[in-house]
């Protein structure tokens, strides 16, 4: 089963709902949906999460206990602080001298986060897993690239994972380096539901 958050496709476009740092109050009702299917085994729920769902779903696993195994793609323990750090050297130049790229870069955090400029920052700021990932429990499998926006962010959210964890790495050699494994999704599907079989 497939769903846009709050803050993403047909959520934030039909229904103007922004991104939300509390993502297991997202996830629970999903979870209790998925429960009710008659072909859904409430004993063997996986989720994973694609790019900022990578950073969410960690989150979802640490407060939903129904949740066995998690897919990070990719990992990252705080992502509002990564963000943040390459939006405040935005910020902080005139809007004249704004190239229009960075321009629009803005205007998307701010129309998917709910909030002006002003408030960005500290907005992005409540978005740090760091406190609650000693609650996950169920298996994490984190995936990672060679060519992923931050490559260490990945790896440092795998590290101090206290839960039964896997970390894969795709470099060039599988054509899945890039973000999400955009490209690579024949060979990287492959390994990811070879994981998924082997742990749900």
């Amino acid at each position: 089963m497939t769903f846009d958050g709050p803050g993403q496709g047909m959520t934030l476009r039909l229904q103007g709902l922004s991104f939300r740092p509390d993502f297991e109050n997202v996830m629970k009702p999903v979870l209790d949906f998925a429960e009710g299917l008659s072909d859904v085994d409430p004993s063997r729920i996986g989720v994973m999460g694609m790019s900022f769902g990578g950073f969410q779903v960690p989150r979802a696993a640490a407060f939903d206990k129904r949740i066995k195994v998690c897919i990070a793609d990719p990992g990252n323990i705080a992502w509002g602080k990564m963000i943040g750090q390459r939006l405040n050297k935005i910020l902080a130049l005139p809007k004249r001298l704004r190239p229009a790229m960075l321009e629009y870069m803005l205007k998307d955090y701010t129309w998917k986060h709910g909030c002006s400029e002003k408030e960005l920052l500290p907005e992005l700021a409540k978005y740090d897993n760091s406190d609650i990932i000693d609650q996950i429990q169920s298996k994490v499998l984190v995936l990672n690239g060679a060519a992923e926006i931050n490559p260490e962010a990945a790896k440092e959210f795998y590290n101090q994972l206290t839960c039964p964890k896997d970390y894969l790495f795709f470099d060039e050699n599988s054509t899945a380096q890039q973000h999400t494994q955009m490209g690579g999704y024949a060979p990287a599907s492959e390994m990811i539901f070879n994981w998924i079989e082997d742990n749900l």
